[in-house]
């Protein structure tokens, strides 16, 4: 901004010309480019892993201010104090999410569906944060066979009856 001021002594007058100069504070978090992101896979794909699922980006709408946006994750998958148990983890800089492990979706220990939250924060992890839902659901294929839960099944049938 720019003010022009005026001095005067109703004899003469001086004029100076003062620049204001606003510099922005961080007050906008990142945003995702949507609030939640869907993908699928394959259950059980253990071919080239970790194998990348998916990308995300925020923006960060503060002008003049570093763009340092840094990645993480929280939820279902995601194990923070042992990472090596994660089946899920993110590029902390570029966004990118990898699944780690094979996933499973048949019963009694799998599931079709992951649900997590990918969070951004900015000025390299100290300053506001933004977050996103991420849901990964899997492709089931045809790995188990049939079974039949009792070891011997007991049934009439009716002498010349019909079908």
């Amino acid at each position: 901004y720019e003010l022009r001021l005026t001095a005067s002594d109703n004899l003469k007058e001086n004029y100076t010309t003062v620049v204001i100069h606003v510099k922005d504070v961080n007050d906008n978090p990142p945003v995702f480019e949507r609030p939640t992101y869907k993908t699928q896979i394959t259950e059980e794909d253990d071919r080239t892993l970790p194998k990348r699922v998916l990308g995300v980006t925020a923006t960060d709408g503060d002008k003049d201010r570093p763009q340092d946006i840094v990645y993480f994750l929280t939820g279902q998958g995601i194990d923070p104090d042992n990472p090596a148990n994660s089946k899920f983890d993110i590029n902390r800089t570029s966004g990118e999410i990898y699944v780690l492990k094979p996933l499973d979706r048949d019963q009694p220990n799998g599931r079709p569906q992951w649900r997590f939250t990918v969070f951004a924060q900015d000025e390299g992890g100290e300053g506001l944060v933004g977050y996103a839902d991420v849901q990964v659901n899997l492709k089931d294929i045809n790995d188990n066979a049939p079974t039949f839960p009792q070891g011997i099944y007991f049934g009439n049938v009716t002498e010349n009856g019909t079908a």
